[in-house]
């Protein structure tokens, strides 16, 4: 059980830094759109040139949102494989499962002896 505490640490620390990134990503973003829009009130872009600032500021949230909802999607996964592990019900690689002997004597071709 003490790999499996140290793997959900790590899986902790991974999502703590993935979300930071997000966060920080997302700051550095709103500051760009903040610095185009005062931008183009000073110098008085053409309206057409405003509408393509504001597409691509909606590209930037929307990819934001769509990676954030991803990340979180598979750190869920992980987090269900965890918990399914520590359940007893995770798949041991090492050591062959009742069903896959199981399968061998239903098909009739069981091992001479």
């Amino acid at each position: 059980m003490q790999a499996m505490k140290t793997t959900r640490l790590a899986i902790e620390l991974q999502k703590t830094i993935l979300n930071g990134t997000l966060e920080t990503m997302a700051l550095f973003q709103d500051q760009v759109i903040e610095f185009n829009d005062c931008w183009t009130r000073k110098i008085g872009v053409s309206p057409q040139i405003n509408a393509s600032f504001e597409q691509w500021q909606a590209m930037f949230r929307k990819g934001r949102a769509d990676l954030k909802r991803y990340i979180d999607t598979q750190f869920s996964t992980i987090e269900g494989i965890c918990s399914a592990a520590e359940n007893g019900r995770g798949v041991v690689a090492c050591e062959p499962s009742a069903t896959h002997s199981g399968a061998v004597k239903a098909s009739g071709s069981q091992p001479a002896r």
